[in-house]
């Protein structure tokens, strides 16, 4: 057992062998299956309707917290011995969600997070998975953790969804096969040592010992190998490395041949510490060079920091499986006989067959695929506040973080010299698809929805409407907008600021009485510059990047994921806040006449009019352009975009959603 403690660092012990009585979960109906329950008080005797459970007796979690707890759950192991492997999303008829629930509460246990609660369900469930012959795992009970974090319910399940946690909402419909059978479901609320639905109390349970249950995931591993056979795999991918992980590769492995944007662990003897290193580029033999030393980037790599999260990758799929049947945003690997590379591609359409057709072969996209240009991409999820689990099975990796200037998550704007505005790159919700006879005097991107302020002073979104984003005040006169990951405001007409949308860290309350002349908006919080050129901040400070600096005097102000910067009245910058990737640290000696700030870079237009960036470049988003010579610019989540002084619009970084692909003729008066 020490193998077990050491390799998955939780706890495991004794597991109750299957009884008779548990049979049931995998056939009959539910009301066949009750009289399995008679005179067993707890939890199926004390469930009742969702509407009657006190939810407000859990635990909060941080989003951080949700983020990471998430993972360690998710990554942890069943049976980690040398002989015996299984990996807990997995997901059959024999599955037992009482072993599963209960194995991630001793690993967010052993880790030392809030302590969660177990969720009992009870009813007709069935799960579509792609893990049984008939595509359905059909059950009379569930039960899952239970957490909560800023105001909303959220269940620990990686094997329903193995990218990120789901809203409680959101789970429920992944288990009820239809709204009948969600009205008829009933729940039990109970504490973290719950274990079996027959023999558990729901209070003040005792914890379930190891032995009891390895017995059981024993039991089932058995009949899960012979499901895994029978859907013609080698039951081996049961143990592999889940495949939305990177498995870092190390130096020197395959004769110093790599692909762009594999992922590289680094044991740093000059630092002391595991440095993790993304491939950006090779040299003209094809091969890279060493790691930098000192936590940077150098020209073959891109430092992605000394706790690199190994997760969220997005599983790949082949051509032809399934039928040529895929989920639009789907991510598929092709070994590309014509130029010998492995190349990716998102499915972007389908048929009118609803099927998929061949790749392209010169590393462009076409009608169904858009193709993946810097390799594997980086899908990592943000789960840091209740409310940011947008659309992404509609709109793939586009429905991420925007920030508040003209250049948003995946697509850019610009003001033209006659008012009207022109758009580009993702459109999955609309967002570029600027409303007819628009004439607009300043510009902002959100997430995947865009505003523009109006030559009469009023306010025009459109694109994704998630919890009032677009909904203007109807009269609402202001003199500038800002749009954040999940929220708005409006500098108004005079100085006073309106913001709406998600407030769930007090991200659009408003201090009293504040004045301003300058707004600007990060993920989950807010700062103003206000009129004697001090800066105040509102929302979220898990980075600390609302706590303004003591003394600072501003004359502009600007926000990322989780920094801020201010341009200071000598013309220098001051940054705080997350410092990860340097994104805070500015160099040396800069003066500059504007800032902008992405989610994890930031850049500044200098007093000569050139462009400085630092921070992340994992996309080129840091390399500015040779020679580029601009008058403003701006940023968006892997990109930024500069106007240039004979007013065209130059933009470099990621963009395979050609958020960085300018139009040839466009002629911008603002970004």
């Amino acid at each position: 057992m020490k193998a077990f403690f050491g390799v998955a660092m939780f706890i495991l012990s004794n597991v109750y062998a299957l009884e008779p009585t548990y049979e049931w979960h995998t056939g009959n109906s539910f009301e066949e299956a009750l009289p399995a329950y008679e005179g067993i008080p707890y939890p199926y005797k004390i469930a009742k309707k969702l509407e009657q459970i006190d939810f407000s007796v859990l635990q909060e979690w941080s989003g951080k917290q949700l983020k990471e707890g998430f993972r360690r759950g998710r990554d942890s192991l069943l049976i980690p011995t040398d002989t015996e492997r299984r990996r807990i999303p997995w997901l059959y008829p024999q599955d037992g969600s009482f072993v599963r629930a209960d194995i991630l509460s001793k690993v967010l246990n052993k880790y030392k997070f809030p302590a969660v609660k177990k969720l009992f369900v009870f009813g007709d469930l069935k799960v579509n998975t792609s893990n049984t012959l008939d595509r359905t795992v059909e059950r009379q009970f569930n039960v899952v953790p239970v957490i909560s974090s800023q105001g909303q319910v959220y269940v620990l399940d990686p094997s329903v969804e193995a990218k990120h946690p789901l809203k409680l909402a959101d789970w429920i419909d992944r288990i009820a096969p239809s709204l009948s059978a969600e009205n008829n479901l009933t729940y039990a609320l109970c504490d973290k040592n719950t274990y079996k639905p027959k023999t558990s109390s729901c209070f003040n349970a005792k914890p379930v010992e190891d032995t009891e249950l390895l017995s059981t995931v024993r039991t089932f591993l058995h009949l899960e190998k012979e499901n895994i056979k029978a859907l013609g795999k080698d039951p081996s991918v049961l143990t592999d490395m889940p495949p939305w992980r990177i498995k870092p590769a190390r130096w020197g492995e395959s004769d110093r041949k790599g692909n762009i944007g594999e992922v590289f662990k680094y044991n740093n003897a000059y630092a002391n510490q595991i440095d993790f290193f993304r491939l950006s580029r090779l040299g003209g033999d094809g091969r890279y060079w060493h790691f930098p030393t000192n936590q940077k980037d150098n020209w073959y790599w891109a430092y992605a920091g000394k706790d690199f999260d190994e997760n969220f990758i997005k599983d790949t799929k082949s051509w032809g499986s399934n039928d040529r049947k895929g989920t639009i945003g789907d991510i598929f690997k092709y070994h590309n006989p014509h130029s010998d590379s492995i190349d990716y591609f998102e499915l972007f359409r389908l048929g009118g067959d609803k099927r998929y057709w061949h790749f392209p072969t010169d590393q462009k996209s076409n009608w169904y695929w858009q193709y993946l240009e810097k390799g594997y991409p980086d899908t990592f999820r943000y789960f840091e506040a209740a409310d940011k689990q947008l659309k992404a099975e509609d709109c793939g990796e586009a429905c991420q973080l925007g920030l508040a200037s003209s250049v948003g998550g995946h697509h850019s704007c610009a003001l033209k010299a006659d008012d009207t505005v022109n758009c580009w790159g993702n459109n999955c919700d609309g967002q570029t698809a600027v409303p007819n006879g628009l004439k607009a005097k300043q510009i902002a991107l959100g997430v995947d929805y865009s505003c523009a302020l109006k030559t009469d002073d009023t306010v025009e979104c459109w694109g994704y409407q998630p919890s009032g984003l677009t909904s203007i005040s109807a009269g609402l006169k202001v003199k500038q907008i800002a749009l954040g990951g999940s929220h708005s405001c409006a500098l108004k007409t005079d100085d006073t600021v309106a913001c709406w949308g998600f407030n769930s860290v007090g991200q659009a309350t408003v201090p009293n009485g504040l004045k301003a002349k300058q707004i600007s908006l990060g993920d989950y919080n807010s700062c103003a510059l206000k009129i004697d050129n001090t800066v105040e901040c509102w929302g979220d400070n898990e980075y600390e990047q609302s706590t303004v600096p003591s003394g600072l005097k501003a004359k502009q102000i600007a926000l990322g994921y989780h920094h801020s910067c201010a341009l200071k009245t000598d013309d220098t910058i001051e940054c705080w806040g997350d410092d990860s990737s340097g994104k805070t640290t500015v160099p040396d000696g800069l003066t500059a006449k504007q800032i902008a700030l992405g989610a994890f870079h930031s850049c500044a237009l200098k007093t000569d009019n050139t462009v400085e960036c630092w921070g992340n470049n994992i996309t080129g988003q840091t390399t500015v352009p040779s020679g580029l010579i601009a008058k403003q610019i701006q940023l968006g989540l892997y990109h930024s975009c500069a106007l240039k002084t004979d007013n065209t619009v130059e933009c470099w970084g990621n963009n395979y959603h050609g958020q960085s692909t300018a139009p040839s003729d466009l002629k911008a008066k603002q970004l």
